[in-house]
């Protein structure tokens, strides 16, 4: 027998979904930071983030066939 108060219909099944994909909808505008891996950059999301006292966390992507960013270097 299910417990008090719990649901016990069932759900349409989600699409899976990244979530890069719902970026915008995920931040509220009042991060002072964002941090990420490669799976989130982009020149469009950074531009928008920028700003006085806000930081972009967000690892880059090199190229193929190219060197890091000298930012990265130390890191990768």
């Amino acid at each position: 027998m299910p417990a008090a108060g719990s649901c016990t219909a069932s759900r349409p099944p989600r699409p899976k979904v990244h979530d890069s994909q719902v970026w915008d909808e995920l931040l509220h505008g009042a991060e002072r930071s964002v941090w990420a891996d490669k799976g989130y950059v982009s020149a469009a999301r950074e531009a928008a983030f920028s700003g006085p006292g806000k930081f972009w966390g967000v690892m880059r992507k090199a190229p193929k066939g190219s060197a890091p960013h000298p930012v990265d270097e130390d890191i990768t």
